[in-house]
């Protein structure tokens, strides 16, 4: 499984919806998404910028629409069925014990549907709402991230290592999903999240290979 050492930054990036603030260069950027079980290329290429700074952790995705067509926007309020939308996903396990996780999912217009996910079960009561800017262009939609840590009710400590997994659903023009970690079946499984360190302020910004051990968690109703 790749390690990613997440960029960290003294302030976080403003949320523009286009990733134009210059902080979001120092992002480290996924890219290589690849198709819902068979790992393939998809039609639509999407990038992802992940960094941090004491209070947040930051992502950015880049959704490209190579038929220039608009994404699928039918559903709004929060915790809507954004399934059946365009949309990005994201997935943290922030205890890399593979027993429970966090998980979102963002449409093109910012509605955002949340739960914790335990044992087989989905707790949609569950909330910490990120907050979210996007915009939608001619050939691709934007969408920036902003996960604080008191909402989450959890903080990284140095050198600690979680699990991520970012995603794509696309239902406009050819549906397909795809995601930066390959996954058979379905993105919330625990099993198929990169590893992500997240280091200390002054820390070396580097790929490099870790190992956190069998470091696991039991999750109550509030996923702490």
């Amino acid at each position: 499984v790749p390690k990613l050492v997440v960029p960290v930054v003294a302030v976080g990036p403003a949320l523009k919806g286009d990733l134009s603030d210059p902080l979001w260069r120092q992002a480290a950027r996924l890219d290589g998404f690849v198709t819902l079980d068979d790992y393939q290329p998809p039609r639509a290429p999407t990038e992802a910028y992940v960094l941090c700074d004491a209070q947040a952790l930051y992502i950015g995705f880049v959704c490209h629409e190579p038929g220039g067509k608009p994404p699928v926007a039918e559903t709004s309020g929060h915790d809507g069925p954004v399934g059946t939308d365009d949309r990005v996903e994201v997935v943290i396990d922030p205890t890399r014990g593979r027993t429970w996780l966090w998980h979102w999912a963002v449409n093109s217009i910012g509605v955002i549907w949340d739960a914790l996910e335990t044992s087989g079960k989905t707790l949609s009561r569950w909330t910490a709402r990120p907050d979210c800017a996007r915009s939608i262009g001619q050939d691709r939609w934007v969408c920036e991230l902003r996960f604080p840590f008191g909402r989450l009710g959890w903080a990284p400590q140095p050198g600690e290592v979680w699990g991520l997994n970012l995603s794509r659903g696309r239902e406009v023009s050819h549906k397909e999903q795809s995601s930066w970690q390959p996954v058979t079946g379905a993105f919330n499984d625990p099993e198929t999240l990169g590893d992500v360190l997240l280091p200390e302020k002054d820390a070396t910004v580097a790929l490099r290979t870790l190992s956190r051990g069998g470091a696991s968690a039991d999750a109550n109703d509030d996923g702490r």
